[in-house]
């Protein structure tokens, strides 16, 4: 099923004036899929990030059981004895942290929530319930994505680090 898009930006500010292409409906579609496309986006990172920190962190013992397999002191014992779990550590370290900075999870399951909730409310707007069921449906979905959108970014902005968490950490490390 496809929804109206919203204006591009450069039609200028939307009016609200009646028989305007743009509506509050059309809106809540186009938070809709913006929503879902960073839900999908962070769910592609969680479960990339999550893949690739358990198999660097895996293979290291792996790369030491095929040391064994060469002859001490040569130049395969030594790539797969001591140079190869080197590196998967230090990939694994480092996946580690932008997992912790990063926080893929979480944000898929903010925007997935926002995602799940603004389709809630267009359902309610549809079908005439609720809040909807009388007076200025329009302006009451607006306000509803207004507010939305602005406590999305409030939940948002907590998962970002601040300088001084990452000094604080910096000083722990």
């Amino acid at each position: 099923m496809a929804f109206s898009a919203r204006p591009p930006l450069s039609a200028g500010i939307p009016s609200s004036k009646p028989g305007d292409d743009y509506s509050a409906f059309g809106e809540c579609n186009f938070v809709i899929d913006e929503v879902a496309r960073k839900a999908d986006t962070y769910k592609r990172k969680a479960r990339w990030s999550s893949f690739l920190l358990t198999t660097t962190t895996a293979m290291v013992p792996v790369t030491l059981i095929v040391a064994e397999q060469f002859s001490p002191g040569s130049f395969a014992a030594f790539i797969s004895g001591r140079l190869a779990p080197g590196i998967l550590a230090a990939l694994a370290a480092i996946l580690g942290r932008w997992i912790l900075f990063e926080q893929p999870h979480q944000r898929w399951t903010l925007y997935r929530h926002w995602q799940r909730k603004f389709e809630a409310e267009r359902l309610r707007y549809r079908q005439g319930i609720g809040k909807y069921a009388a007076g200025d449906r329009d302006g009451v979905l607006a306000h509803m994505l207004a507010a939305g959108r602005v406590q999305l970014d409030t939940e948002w902005s907590v998962l970002v680090p601040i300088s001084k968490e990452l000094a604080e950490d910096r000083e722990i490390s």
